[in-house]
């Protein structure tokens, strides 16, 4: 298996106040280390904390309720949690 190096990062997960810094390296070229790192949707950080991920997300979420409420007007609130499920 192949892995491209410049793509791979390195994430420390940890709860100290004061991490242990190492340097990785993959096939001789050194890893990236990252403080926080998209993957699969979400945003993980150091320590697996939701703060960057709902701080990103919340706005976005906001805006489409917004949108669903001003282009559906008065309707069922089912109608309205069903086109806020499928947009969000």
């Amino acid at each position: 298996m192949e892995f491209n190096i410049p793509k791979c990062v390195h994430l420390p997960i940890t709860n100290q106040t004061k991490p242990r810094l190492h340097s990785y390296s993959l096939w001789g070229g050194p890893l990236s280390t990252a403080h926080v790192l998209p993957y699969l949707g979400i945003k993980l950080d150091t320590k697996l904390t939701w703060v960057n991920h709902i701080t990103d997300i919340a706005p976005k979420s906001s805006k489409v309720l917004g949108m669903i409420k001003r282009i559906l007007g008065p309707c069922k609130p089912d109608v309205e949690e069903t086109a806020y499920n499928m947009l969000v």
